[in-house]
């Protein structure tokens, strides 16, 4: 079955509660569905608001894998402002 297959899988499962900013939503009752089903960390995101997209991408990024977000700080501290700078900052993307 499918649920074994996953649980045989060395990654941890993963869900995705998605537009948590609708009104009729509940992203609580979804998550306490998902941590059930055996999803060990869960995300909540919207499509419209961009919300939880960032915390997702970080998540599963490989380590020699560049965001473009880090590439952006990296420009802004080389730039001269010094490392750190970029925290005072918001970077758009």
């Amino acid at each position: 079955s499918l649920v074994t297959g996953v649980q045989t899988c060395a990654l941890p499962i993963l869900g995705v509660v998605t537009k948590c900013d609708h009104w009729a939503a509940n992203p609580e009752l979804a998550a306490e569905w998902l941590r059930l089903a055996g999803c060990k960390k869960i995300f909540f995101t919207s499509a419209y608001t961009g919300e939880g997209i960032a915390e997702i991408l970080s998540y599963l990024k490989e380590p020699v894998d560049v965001l473009p977000w880090e590439v952006a700080k990296a420009e802004y501290d080389k730039l001269g402002f010094g490392p750190g700078e970029s925290e005072k900052h918001t970077l758009r993307i």
